[in-house]
């Protein structure tokens, strides 16, 4: 990867969060991985598994909300996010892009979005999955790791 991709989702990042957006990272699990890890190392950014802070957080007796969410994250700079599948919970009742752009609200922050986009669509597991998710991008901006040849 070259310094061009980690400028231009740490740019991305901070661009969503001045909209109220999230950044979002899509394309193959290797590429999502290994951008956020880069990135992490280059700009000193810790990469956190959102799956086990939400954890954390609920075996702590918490409810799983961006307000608590961002109350448990590391610093206070851009936010690097892995492992979201939680937030697909059907008993959790969360729209993980909506909970990703309201902790945006705060903090620049960029996740490896674990489903597909397509034609402006961010979908998650299959229509028979009750983890499925389907909805448009407009609380997004997208960085689209499959259109790069550097990621």
């Amino acid at each position: 990867m070259t310094g061009n991709l980690t400028f231009e989702i740490m740019t991305a990042s901070a661009t969503a969060c001045a909209a109220g957006k999230c950044c979002l990272l899509v394309g193959e699990c290797d590429r999502r991985d290994h951008a956020l890890h880069t990135v992490s190392a280059s700009e000193g950014c810790e990469v956190t598994n959102v799956s086990r802070l939400l954890a954390d957080i609920m075996l702590a007796g918490g409810t799983p909300t961006p307000r608590a969410f961002s109350n448990a994250l590391p610093g206070d700079g851009t936010t690097l996010l892995s492992h979201i599948e939680l937030l697909f919970l059907p008993s959790l009742q969360l729209d993980p892009v909506d909970f990703l752009a309201r902790l945006a609200r705060t903090r620049p922050v960029c996740a490896s979005w674990p489903g597909t986009y397509a034609s402006g669509r961010l979908r998650y597991a299959g229509a028979e999955h009750p983890e499925c998710f389907d909805s448009d991008d407009q609380k997004a901006i997208i960085v689209d790791l499959n259109q790069r040849k550097d990621a």
